[in-house]
């Protein structure tokens, strides 16, 4: 695995991941494969916490659609919480809108959840 740097806690069913790093190869090119495996286990969904990430590359966002094709292929959602302002405008520069759900917050991303349950 490369250094991939992030925490991980269990809330509520779901996995509540924390990128800590910029968005990039150099630290989260694994993604995917973390995710897929987080999926395995008995978790309802990924929440993903962007609120320390301050800066993507196309690498990237290539590791975050790879972390949706896990989630997909598990039939299981993933939710981006936390997103910024500039990340928020790289999601909808690249049409990645209906790609990905985001949600404000944690909680508010918890509460959905627990709604559709």
């Amino acid at each position: 695995m490369t250094s991939i740097e992030l925490y991980q806690r269990l809330e509520q069913g779901a996995a509540v991941i924390q990128l800590t790093r910029p968005l990039t190869r150099t630290h989260y090119a694994d993604l995917p494969q973390y995710v897929a495996g987080v999926l395995a286990d008995d978790v309802r969904a990924a929440l993903l916490d962007l609120h320390a990430v301050d800066f993507a590359d196309s690498t990237g966002i290539s590791a975050l659609l790879g972390a949706r094709k896990a989630a997909d292929a598990a039939h299981k959602p993933l939710i981006l919480c936390n997103v910024s302002d500039y990340f928020l405008n790289i999601i909808n520069m690249l049409n990645l809108s209906d790609v990905f759900t985001v949600r404000e917050s944690v909680q508010s991303a918890l509460r959905e959840l627990e709604d559709q349950a």
